[in-house]
C-alpha cells in the first residue's frame, strides 16, 4: 500500500486497494469475497456495477484491442522477469 501513498487516485480504485488490504493482499481472494454484509462488496472490482456503458462496435472492438494488447505486454512482463530470476 505504500506506492498508493503519493499517487492520486479515484474513489473506486481507493475501494479496490481498500479489498486487497481486506484480504491479506491476495488480489485473487477478491472475487471469491463472500462478504455481502460489507458496503464496498458490490465495488470489489473497482468498478461501479450500476454504470451502465453504451458502447459502439467499433469502441467495443477497440477496447477488445487495447485488453488484448495489454495481456500480451503482462504475459511478456512476467516472462521476462521469470527468465531474469533464473
Amino acid at each position: 500500500m505504500n506506492n498508493l501513498k503519493n499517487k492520486p487516485t479515484t474513489p473506486l480504485k481507493a475501494v479496490r486497494a481498500m479489498c486487497v488490504v481486506c484480504k491479506g493482499f491476495k488480489v485473487h481472494a477478491i472475487s471469491k469475497c463472500a462478504d455481502e454484509d460489507c458496503p464496498l462488496h458490490p465495488f470489489r472490482f473497482g468498478k461501479s456495477p450500476y454504470a451502465k456503458r453504451d458502447l459502439s462496435d467499433e469502441t467495443r472492438q477497440n477496447l477488445v484491442k487495447r485488453a488484448e494488447h495489454a495481456r500480451k505486454a503482462r504475459a511478456a512482463r512476467l516472462k521476462e522477469a521469470k527468465e531474469g530470476m533464473s
